[in-house]
């Protein structure tokens, strides 16, 4: 295990994928091509995403490309994203992807992008994004919201049991005790970064927001002794929560949470303000409920990944794109905000753990094998900070927003301790 950790820390960084950016000030005009006018298209355009690509100026590695919503400017952007798409081809198209958070509203809203001195827009453009009650997609939070909601019942209901046990949403039976999803490693390794984090905080009440069976809070109530609320907009996540653990729970909207102000001393919202349709609205409700601190953890996907997402139309997507700057908005605001790295993108300590899953999968059953991989997981979650401090690059962040001091001294929880929370097997009710 020592050789195979020591071969990981040894691991070169990957490149960093570069990112779209205001420009400031104007470059010059481009060149304008008469062959094709408006050097480039436009490919999509929602009120949470616009993407297209443009032709750079000979030997330029970027174009300038102008947004304008109903002929209003809204945007100036760098086309600087490499196409995977085009690799081996000899073209230069270069692709741009703006997030935006269009007012979820019935007007209908044109979408104009022009290369920066091109006589024409881009191809495709105008794109008309229609009103909201027109759209079966994240554009319209109501239908968004009830089909993941159809998603989640069966999910924690009709398809959730293997042979008559409940198929965990989190490794609730303990590590390698099947049934339960896959990734292991990350699922750990996300625990672990916020049971540290928790650590570092004086609260006596918590509220997690999208808690699913309850695995968390109820963590959290056994190691900090705390009252915890596990909330999730799947009423079926609820009552596994309360079957499972014992658990108060309630049934909610993120984007609408029904708390007063400052009902809980803390909140945390674990692999969920990625889901939802309005993260703006949703994450003014988590502080709003919050007393003292939230703690978020998100992932931190490249924009492709999210563009692809929002685009599938698909529920449950990952159509939220999160960043370490994500949260700095809110620094004036509150007393403190932190955000940091998780989950190392080193490819050796992917494979480690996903290799280390399929064996214990392999040989179900074998408590040898089981407790051996139990140990490799364990040192690579504790691995995960020193493979990103050295340049690994990373797939997810934890960011701690503080609304007031409220900060405490204490030994940060043992990994040993989180892998060792299990339940017996669940069957249905």
């Amino acid at each position: 295990m020592k050789f195979l950790v020591d071969r990981l820390a040894r691991r070169r960084p990957d490149p960093v994928v570069a990112r779209p950016r205001v420009s400031e000030p104007p470059l010059p005009a481009a060149a304008v091509d008469p062959v094709v006018p408006e050097r480039g298209g436009l490919d999509f355009a929602s009120r949470k995403l616009i993407a297209g690509w443009a032709w750079p100026r000979d030997g330029e590695c970027h174009a300038l490309v102008d947004i304008r919503l109903d002929e209003v400017p809204f945007a100036t952007l760098v086309a600087d994203r490499q196409r995977p798409d085009l690799a081996g081809t000899g073209r230069t198209d270069l692709g741009f992807i703006l997030p935006v958070d269009l007012p979820r509203d019935e007007r209908q809203i044109a979408v104009i992008a022009r290369v920066r001195g091109a006589p024409a827009a881009l191809a495709e453009a105008p794109r008309l994004i229609p009103p909201v009650s027109a759209v079966q997609g994240v554009d319209n939070p109501d239908w968004y919201r009830d089909t993941t909601a159809r998603f989640l019942a069966w999910r924690f209901d009709a398809g959730a049991y293997f042979d008559g046990v409940y198929n965990g949403h989190q490794p609730i039976y303990g590590f390698g005790v099947q049934p339960c999803e896959p990734g292991w490693l990350e699922r750990y390794t996300i625990t672990h970064a916020i049971m540290t984090e928790l650590a570092g905080l004086d609260f006596t009440t918590l509220a997690d927001i999208g808690g699913a069976e309850g695995y968390k809070g109820a963590m959290i109530r056994e190691l900090f002794g705390a009252e915890v609320l596990n909330a999730d907009l799947s009423p079926e996540a609820c009552r596994l929560a309360e079957r499972i653990y014992g658990l108060q729970t309630r049934a909610v909207s993120m984007e609408a949470l029904p708390f007063a102000d400052e009902s809980f001393d803390c909140v945390l919202c674990s692999e969920s303000l990625e889901h939802v349709s309005q993260p703006g609205r949703s994450l003014a409700e988590l502080l709003r409920i919050a007393r003292k601190a939230v703690v978020i953890t998100v992932p931190a996907e490249t924009l492709e990944q999210v563009s692809s997402s929002i685009q599938s139309g698909d529920p449950h997507a990952h159509v939220n794109w999160f960043d370490l700057a994500a949260f700095d908005h809110l620094a004036s605001a509150l007393h403190q905000v932190r955000t940091r790295p998780i989950l190392t993108l080193d490819p050796r300590w992917r494979a480690a753990g996903s290799g280390v899953e399929a064996m214990v999968r392999l040989f179900k059953g074998d408590e040898r094998v089981r407790a051996d991989a139990r140990a490799m997981i364990a040192a690579l979650v504790l691995r995960d900070q020193s493979l990103i401090g050295r340049g690994a690059g990373f797939n997810g962040l934890i960011a701690v927003l503080q609304k007031r001091p409220c900060a405490r001294d204490k030994a940060p929880v043992s990994l040993e301790r989180i892998m060792d929370f299990t339940v017996p097997p669940v069957g249905r009710a």
